[in-house]
């Protein structure tokens, strides 16, 4: 039998080149390696935005944490330089609100103090007395003469300062709650250094020595029963000092040591920002006060942009405290 070696030469080479071609993907192969490569990436792309969302909680709950403790130094550095602070400032506030420095209807009043506000030599402040360290007070009489020799005695005067909260809605602010600070200085910018206006206190403040903290009563201001002496309407809304303060509604009740006075008051305090006050009396042998001042911030007032499943809300409100020693002194006699 003869061989078509032709014949035969053709299938073999046929044969090895059917082994070289690709046969390809079928459809039904396309169709689970697209499916099993989509759960691949989305697993990996939820674990990217996860990741990325907590990066960004984390960094949002430390800037909060330290608005917050910028506040409380702020208020910290503030209250050390007091001379008196009220344990409860509701009956001033009332007083204020008959002047044109009342303060806003939405405001809730937390901490008030008297501070002594020094003359700044290089702000010109001492323009309308005389050379620093003289009493000359030249071309002055009547009032404005003892104001005068009283500028220079204590070389600063006083200022009133009140924080309060308050969680008005303002397209400005986003937080909850913000706190300002409401100040009332005896004397003027103007006053100090406008040549052209007279050297006199505002005109909430009495100028009677017997009745006013301004001037001294005997034997010590008495700053407690300070009543204003401006008369008129208007509303002082002051400075804002911080945003993202909690939600001002009543919490859990806090509680102050022995001996200190809580403002607000335990039945309508708001756990987000109060303090505990010891008061300036006999019991204390009118010592020197001292204060806890207690702030509660939040960092996701909408509820929503922070939420992580597993992790407790309350590591969304840090709440920082701090005390401070009252260091200012008026007229204060040793005990006994």
């Amino acid at each position: 039998m003869v061989l078509d070696s032709k014949g035969m030469l053709q299938k073999i080479l046929k044969k090895r080149l059917s082994r070289r071609i690709p046969r390809g993907f079928t459809l039904i192969e396309v169709l689970v390696s697209m499916v099993v490569a989509g759960f691949v990436i989305s697993g990996l792309m939820f674990l990217v935005v996860d990741l990325l969302r907590t990066d960004q909680r984390e960094l949002t709950l430390e800037q909060t944490q330290q608005d917050m403790k910028r506040a409380l130094d702020y208020i910290s550095d503030d209250l050390r330089e007091a001379v008196f602070v009220y344990d409860n400032p509701t009956a001033l506030v009332t007083a204020l609100g008959a002047t044109d420095q009342a303060l806003p209807a939405d405001a809730v009043p937390v901490l008030a103090f008297w501070k002594i506000q020094a003359l700044n030599e290089d702000a010109n402040d001492y323009t309308k007395l005389s050379t620093p360290g003289t009493a000359s007070c030249s071309g002055l009489t009547a009032d404005p003469l003892a104001n005068c020799r009283a500028l220079l005695v204590r070389h600063g005067y006083y200022e009133l300062v009140v924080y309060y909260s308050t969680a008005l809605p303002d397209a400005t602010w986003e937080g909850a709650a913000r706190i300002y600070r409401y100040s009332v200085p005896e004397y003027s910018r103007n006053a100090l250094t406008d040549p052209g206006t007279t050297l006199a206190t505002a005109p909430i403040f009495v100028e009677d020595g017997s009745a006013s903290p301004v001037q001294g009563g005997s034997p010590s201001p008495d700053f407690a029963s300070w009543v204003p002496n401006d008369g008129g309407a208007g509303t002082e809304r002051g400075d804002a000092l911080v945003d993202y303060v909690a939600d001002l509604a009543a919490g859990a009740a806090p509680s102050c040591e022995a001996g200190y006075t809580q403002f607000p008051a335990a039945a309508n305090v708001s756990n987000s920002f109060y303090v505990c006050v010891r008061p300036r009396n006999v019991a204390n042998d009118f010592l020197n006060q001292d204060v806890t001042v207690y702030l509660r911030g939040d960092a996701d007032p909408t509820d929503e942009s922070l939420t992580v499943q597993g992790v407790s809300e309350n590591t969304e409100l840090p709440t920082l405290q701090t005390r401070t020693l009252v260091r200012g002194v008026i007229d204060k006699d040793l005990p006994n």
